[in-house]
């Protein structure tokens, strides 16, 4: 990775979801035995569509063709601190939700933006999972993405 140009940088504020396991259900199709994939977390579709839909009220989304080529996009999640987290020293939020599961929610969020053709051309990815407040630069929980494009050969 010798240079990077921005493609994006935007906040979306909430409860961040993960996107967990999926569940199948037996169907029929057409006579063929078939199976339709349920996702396991219900909250997960509605923040799902919160990130789809701040994607796509930045100016030039969606793009008139998706982002091509390796990306590099970091993530800062800033989870609900609990009321029982101390307040007077530094705590960090070691448990659920997984930070991979909530990932994978925010780049299949914006495969469905039309940012990019597929989340398989994130090449780096920077994840970071805290509570609100200066060291995530956000008073309120949501998350920061920054996309940009990796460029060869600088």
């Amino acid at each position: 990775m010798t240079g990077v140009r921005p493609v994006f940088s935007l906040h979306v504020a909430g409860t961040p979801r993960p996107q967990g396991s999926k569940r199948a259900f037996p169907v029929q199709r057409g006579g063929k035995p078939g199976a339709v994939l349920v996702d396991a977390n219900p909250s997960t579709a509605q923040w799902r569509a919160d990130v789809t839909a701040a994607a796509l009220a930045l100016p030039g989304m969606p793009p008139s063709e998706p982002v091509t080529g390796p990306l590099a996009v970091r993530l800062v999640f800033a989870l609900p601190r609990p009321r029982s987290a101390p307040r007077k020293r530094r705590t960090w939020p070691a448990g659920r939700p997984d930070i991979d599961k909530l990932a994978r929610a925010v780049l299949d969020s914006l495969t469905a933006a039309g940012v990019w053709r597929d989340d398989g051309q994130v090449c780096a990815l920077h994840v970071i999972k805290d509570y609100p407040g200066p060291g995530v630069a956000q008073t309120i929980p949501g998350v920061l993405i920054t996309v940009t494009h990796i460029e060869e050969g600088h």
